[in-house]
């Protein structure tokens, strides 16, 4: 009776916190209820790929998520009527028009760009949130952050444990009931636990425009965290940065990259902890000298980022991972001078500089994208010039074999706008030009450990379609692999199938006697008509071999693996085998 209104009890303060939550963000909380919606229909839809609708559904999922921060942000800015907004109802249908605008010119496609610039977009909305209450406010932003940060994290704890809770009913009335749950649904639950049930819970305990923070409210486990546990370390590690920066200046060796993401990720930790404990600095000593001087003594190391970084630069120009180094690490050096320098208590402009630069770096003729091509088409021309590889600003075969670095310099920046653009976007190329033609117009094929000449193909075959008279043949058996399987073998009186997977090779064989091989990949080539087709038969994965002495049938459920050129090399199946033995 106790446990029975102990649950009623909790149920009751949720639907509490979810009529509250519902009724000051009803927007966000519309999106994000549309956005797990399309994403169960997406788990429940065997899409194959590629699927143009898979991608309309994904396209539109990532629109209604992001309509959650947005709408977040339009509702906090009405909150503050700034400049008197006479009618709420123009935000909110902006707000619409923006979401369809960036459905429409910013995510045509998935691809890596436009998942970053995605990224980066919603990392500004919800910064945007949680600052606009205390723009042009002298009040303690920190904390509002802290109480945000502390309420996210009992959130999706609470959400943990109940997504435990309902996925160990399920596999419980699986097991005992035998009702064959479906795997799905457990995807399904964590969906509305993490995409309703969590931002609906957190939602109502965000601050309201008037609500006033204290410093007496500042989480004690946090206090403890930060103050005695993180800020040491931080002492620690970066005094180690410095003995071996030390090493560097003395041995005059310049490491790899990997030293850039070390100091920048410390800084960024650093940046993060001192905006956190800043509201602390009046009540603890140590925070306050922490403050105090913790940001002049990462300086120097930010500096020595900066080099390693401009080295790198230098020799191989700008990429997007480079640029999102160099930007973090300018936020960083620029927050850590401001909070060595500043005399006024206004840390919100450091979480809006980094909304700035988000911002600056995804969009515009100074992103990440627009420096990276213009870099990368600079070097790319450099170096056809440096090998005599351009003339009249066509591209010549060279006069003599390239060294392997230089060609592996040419082919890295090909790769590079392969992966990350596109071929078009390297103005030297000759229009139309396809990585098959490498060897036609540079004298050499691409060399980045890469064959652009390889494609992928998965064919399967939908069950239960027709009915297959096997009566004449006198063995069947069941045979699966995958890459790293070993060797497979059954044996019936005097006759073994086996196979393996270093040479792709059936074999059958009659008192340790060789009567029958076949290759895989011979089979695999005789369904390349079938690449990219949908909705395939029985019948059109069945391979039959007629030896006269000895016949032999193959019935797949899936195939898949590479096609290069004339080959086709088989990564996995599934198939049966049915034998007719002389």
């Amino acid at each position: 009776m106790y446990m029975t209104s102990k649950i009623l009890k909790l149920a009751k303060a949720f639907i509490a916190k979810l009529m509250v939550s519902t009724k000051r963000f009803p927007e966000a909380l519309l999106f994000a209820t549309a956005a797990v919606i399309t994403a169960i229909f997406i788990n429940h839809h065997n899409f194959t790929y590629p699927d143009p609708l898979r991608d309309q559904l994904n396209r539109l999922t990532m629109i209604f998520a992001l309509g959650v921060p947005l709408y977040l942000s339009i509702r906090v800015l009405l909150e503050r009527e700034l400049n008197k907004i006479k009618s709420k109802l123009i935000p909110l249908l902006a707000g619409l028009v923006v979401l369809a605008g960036y459905h429409q010119i910013f995510i045509k496609e998935i691809n890596t760009i436009s998942i970053i610039r995605y990224v980066g977009v919603t990392l500004v909305l919800y910064l945007l949130f949680t600052s606009i209450p205390f723009i042009l406010k002298k009040e303690r932003y920190e904390l509002q952050v802290v109480k945000l940060m502390t309420n996210l994290f009992i959130t999706y704890l609470y959400s943990i444990v109940l997504y435990l809770g309902l996925a160990a009913i399920l596999f419980t009335i699986d097991q005992l009931f035998s009702v064959n749950v479906s795997y799905k649904l457990y995807y399904d639950i964590f969906l509305i636990v993490a995409g309703i049930f969590a931002p609906a819970y957190f939602l109502a305990d965000v601050p309201t425009n008037n609500q006033q923070l204290v410093v007496e409210e500042y989480p004690k486990v946090l206090r403890v965290l930060l103050q005695f546990i993180v800020m040491p370390l931080l002492v620690a590690y970066s005094t180690i940065l410095y003995v071996y920066f030390g090493k560097i200046i003395a041995t005059q060796e310049w490491p790899q990259g990997m030293v850039s993401h070390l100091v920048l990720w410390f800084s960024i930790i650093s940046t993060l902890v001192i905006f956190l404990v800043y509201q602390l600095k009046e009540q603890n000593q140590w925070t306050n000298i922490f403050i105090k001087y913790f940001p002049k003594w990462v300086i120097p190391l930010l500096i020595m980022m900066f080099v390693a970084i401009g080295i790198r630069i230098r020799s191989y120009g700008i990429t997007e991972n480079r640029y999102f180094v160099v930007a973090a690490g300018l936020w960083v050096f620029g927050s850590m001078l401001y909070l060595a320098l500043k005399k006024l208590n206004r840390n919100i402009l450091i979480v809006l500089s980094l909304a700035i630069i988000t911002l600056i770096s995804v969009f515009g003729p100074v992103s990440a994208f627009s420096l990276s091509k213009y870099s990368q088409n600079n070097r790319f021309e450099a170096l056809l010039k440096e090998y005599q590889m351009l003339q009249d600003g066509k591209i010549i075969k060279p006069q003599q074999q390239l060294k392997e670095e230089e060609r592996q310099r040419i082919s890295s920046i090909i790769a590079y706008f392969n992966y990350q653009h596109s071929l078009r976007d390297l103005k030297l190329l000759p229009e139309g030009f396809k990585l098959e033609e490498m060897e036609a117009v540079f004298g050499f094929r691409l060399y980045d450990g890469v064959d652009y000449q390889r494609k992928y193909f998965y064919l399967y075959a939908n069950e239960g379609q027709s009915l297959l008279n096997i009566n004449e043949y006198d063995l069947f058996t069941y045979m699966s692999f995958y890459r790293n399987n070993q060797a497979k073998s059954f044996e019936k009186g005097e006759y073994t199938i086996s196979y393996s997977k270093n040479n792709g090779i059936i074999e059958i064989t009659k008192d340790k006697q060789l009567i029958y091989s076949k290759s895989i990949d011979e089979i695999a080539k005789d369904f390349e008509k079938y690449n990219g087709k949908q909705d395939l038969s029985m019948e059109d994965l069945m391979y039959q071999d007629d030896r006269g002495d000895i016949k032999v049938m193959y019935l797949f459920k899936h195939i898949n693996g590479y096609q290069t050129g004339e080959t086709s090399s088989v990564e996995s199946a599934e198939f049966y085998i049915f034998i007719k033995l002389p």
